[in-house]
């Protein structure tokens, strides 16, 4: 279902509490019409963070780094005065669920 609403999704604690909501978000970006339109409509959300990280799924590189599309993605949310920094990327044949849950707790 979240992969196929084709607009941002926000995802809440079990426990209802909304404390920490927005303090700490990770994106997981890909160069898709979907992630673009996040982008787009997150700063409002993205603004009251103090930590936001762009994290993709891509081929495989030596060092992980990320990729211009992440930093370009960074960038602009940088011009909405959003704290942002573009993480390592997802090797494509990852656990890609493992892998986003360990960059959002750790």
């Amino acid at each position: 279902m979240i992969m196929a609403a084709g607009r941002p999704v926000l995802l809440l604690p079990n426990d209802g509490s909304v404390s920490a909501l927005a303090r700490r978000v990770l994106s997981a970006w890909s160069d898709t019409r979907e992630a673009g339109r996040a982008v787009v409509d997150a700063p409002p959300l993205l603004q009251q963070a103090q930590d936001v990280r762009i994290i993709s799924l891509g081929p495989d590189k030596p060092d992980a780094s990320p990729d211009e599309a992440d930093l370009a993605t960074c960038t602009a949310l940088v011009r909405h005065h959003i704290k942002c920094k573009a993480t390592k990327r997802i090797a494509a044949h990852a656990d890609v669920d493992r892998s986003l849950t360990e960059q959002a707790i750790g």
